[in-house]
C-alpha cells in the first residue's frame, strides 16, 4: 500500500516537473521569438510603428570625394548613385535605440535611401547634404534627423535615411534633391 502512495506522489511530481518545464520552454520560445524580430535594424534610426509608405525609387547621380581605409579624404572624385527608394509618415521612430514620439500634432517623415558605388574606390557622404524640405515660401529645411559622414564600400550598396518631423495633418511635401552647388531636382509625395 505504501509502495502505490510513494508512486502516486512520484507521478504527480513528474507531471508537475514536466508541466513547468514545458512552460519554461514554451516562455522562452516566446521571448526569443520576438527578441528575433525586434533586432533586425535598418541603419541607425528604424521605425517603432509603421504608418503610411509611398513607394519612390527617384535616382540620381553625385560627385562625391574618394577616402582612403584610414578614412582621409584623397583629390580624386566619383560618382555615386542617390536612389530614394521610399517616403514613410510615422508617429514615433527609434533613434540610437530610443524610441522618440512625435509631439501633438507632428509626425515624422522619413525618406530611405540607397547609395551605390559602382566604382573600385571608397566614397563618403552625408546624405543630409543633398536633401531639403520645401516649407511655405520655398524655405529649405533640412533633416531633423540623419547619420553623419558614412562610408560605402567599393562596389556594393550602402543603405541610409533622413527624417523630418512634420505637421500630422499635412500629406503632400515637396523635396529639393541635388548637390550644394548645382543642378535641383524637385519631387513632390502625396500619402
Amino acid at each position: 500500500m505504501q509502495r502505490i502512495k510513494n508512486a502516486s506522489k512520484f507521478k504527480k511530481l513528474f507531471v508537475l516537473l514536466s508541466s513547468i518545464i514545458a512552460i519554461s520552454f514554451l516562455g522562452f520560445r516566446l521571448v526569443a521569438t520576438n527578441n528575433k524580430t525586434a533586432n533586425i535594424v535598418d541603419p541607425k534610426v528604424i521605425g517603432a510603428t509603421s504608418a503610411q509608405k509611398v513607394e519612390l525609387n527617384k535616382e540620381m547621380e553625385f560627385e562625391i570625394q574618394t577616402i582612403n581605409d584610414s578614412g582621409q579624404f584623397l583629390s580624386k572624385k566619383d560618382k555615386i548613385k542617390f536612389i530614394i527608394t521610399e517616403a514613410e509618415l510615422k508617429d514615433s521612430i527609434k533613434v540610437k535605440g530610443e524610441e522618440r514620439k512625435a509631439g501633438e500634432g507632428q509626425k515624422y517623415l522619413i525618406l530611405r535611401i540607397e547609395l551605390q558605388n559602382d566604382t573600385p574606390d571608397r566614397l563618403a557622404i552625408i546624405s543630409g547634404k543633398y536633401v531639403r524640405l520645401l516649407g511655405l515660401e520655398d524655405k529649405k529645411f533640412s533633416p531633423d534627423f540623419h547619420n553623419a559622414m558614412i562610408a560605402i564600400d567599393p562596389l556594393s550598396v550602402r543603405r541610409d535615411l533622413v527624417a523630418y518631423i512634420v505637421n500630422s495633418d499635412s500629406n503632400t511635401f515637396k523635396f529639393q534633391i541635388g548637390e550644394l552647388e548645382g543642378e535641383k531636382q524637385v519631387i513632390e509625395i502625396t500619402f
